[in-house]
């Protein structure tokens, strides 16, 4: 036992030289890896692949009854799992040379990896919260960003376990390891955003301290599960436009089309008549749509009609099994564009949020307050 608690890697690149050269002459190189990716393609003929050990990036091997545990020299520690991280943030994800689906497929697998090797050798305290963090991050970006993609590119299912395992195993951490964790409002916002409408989720909120329930960027997540939970889907998608940063807005994109779509469920009841009409570009702006067309659209599939700009919500022709397809939400890609992804990524922009002036932080707060969030009733004395 003694002997399993002291594995500490030692491998000091990321990717020990027998895996790469292993990889190199079964010709299992990825074309993200190979100085020589154009050569191989062309003449259809792996052997031609030749490794460059400074971007090969240790694969995850799924363990097997009978293996033997890896040993020291094929780990990596902390601080070159964390140079990994880095390195796949900063030039392997910006890459625009290759599909974006090929990139997240390496990525994913390589992080996989990473998180592989940090449970072997058991790394937690600050090391394994930074890691988790940026692996969170990874699974939240690329569910918003691959959301419209073929299931046969992306599976939709498998990255958001992936993305639940690191959250619940982050969140785990936040609670053991002592001190003041900066980017802990933030997570425990996405987790609440990520699971909207989640009993658990909302017990683990109420649960939290009292200093880090009261915290911005909290409050407000938790009064957009609130209002959700209520029924009131317009005022949920006001506040969700309020979340002060991009990385949740993805956690709550992917709930977006289900509560616009449970919006025109509502109106359809509350204002059926054959003789009222509602205009699409009021609608645009109540369900924070990407443009008319949109709307036209989302209308139409619910079996409601369309004409002349105006939308005629009936109770009777309400279409209940149709589900609105997922798209990109216009409004979270222009946030997305003022921001580096890399930095995104690696938790840059979440110091520069630390770094508010305290006239941005009251100018939210103003906002919130006009948006009926307010600390001391409604949702948040809920919270106290």
């Amino acid at each position: 036992m003694e002997c399993e608690k002291s594995i500490i890697g030692t491998c000091q690149t990321m990717c020990s030289l027998d895996e790469i050269k292993m990889r190199e002459k079964e010709g299992r190189l990825h074309q993200l890896e190979s100085s020589h990716e154009r050569r191989a393609e062309k003449y259809r003929n792996r052997k031609l692949q030749t490794a460059e050990v400074g971007k090969m990036i240790k694969e995850y091997s799924r363990p097997a009854a009978g293996c033997h545990v890896p040993g020291p020299e094929s780990l990596r520690p902390a601080p070159v799992l964390l140079k990994t991280v880095q390195y796949i943030f900063n030039k392997i994800i910006p890459r625009t040379d290759h599909r974006w689906a090929v990139i997240y497929d390496f990525s994913f697998d390589r992080l996989r990896a990473v998180r592989q090797d940090m449970v072997i050798q058991r790394i937690e305290g600050l090391d394994g919260i930074v890691l988790l963090e940026s692996c969170v991050r990874f699974h939240i970006y690329a569910g918003y960003r691959l959301g419209t993609a073929n299931i046969s590119t992306f599976d939709p299912v498998i990255n958001s376990q992936h993305a639940q395992e690191c959250l619940k195993r982050l969140l785990v951490l936040y609670d053991e390891v002592q001190g003041t964790h900066k980017c802990r409002e933030q997570f425990e916002s996405i987790y609440l955003l990520y699971n909207l409408g989640d009993m658990n989720a909302l017990r683990h909120c109420l649960d939290l301290k009292r200093e880090l329930r009261h915290s911005l960027c909290l409050r407000l997540a938790f009064a957009i599960s609130a209002s959700h939970m209520t029924g009131n889907y317009v005022r949920t998608i006001r506040l969700a436009c309020r979340l002060p940063c991009p990385i949740c807005q993805c956690a709550f994109h992917r709930h977006l089309k289900h509560i616009q779509q449970c919006a025109i469920r509502t109106m359809s009841s509350g204002f059926s008549s054959k003789n009222t009409r509602f205009p699409c570009s009021k609608l645009q702006d109540l369900l924070a749509a990407n443009c008319e067309d949109d709307i036209r659209n989302m209308a139409t599939t619910c079996g409601l009609n369309v004409s002349s700009g105006f939308v005629c919500f009936q109770k009777s022709s309400y279409v209940s099994d149709n589900v609105l397809p997922t798209s990109d939400w216009a409004f979270l890609e222009e946030k997305l564009s003022e921001h580096n992804i890399s930095d995104l990524l690696m938790g840059e922009t979440d110091r520069h949020m630390d770094r508010q002036t305290d006239s941005e932080q009251t100018d939210l707060e103003i906002q919130m307050q006009k948006l009926s969030v307010n600390p001391s009733s409604s949702s948040e004395a809920k919270i106290s």
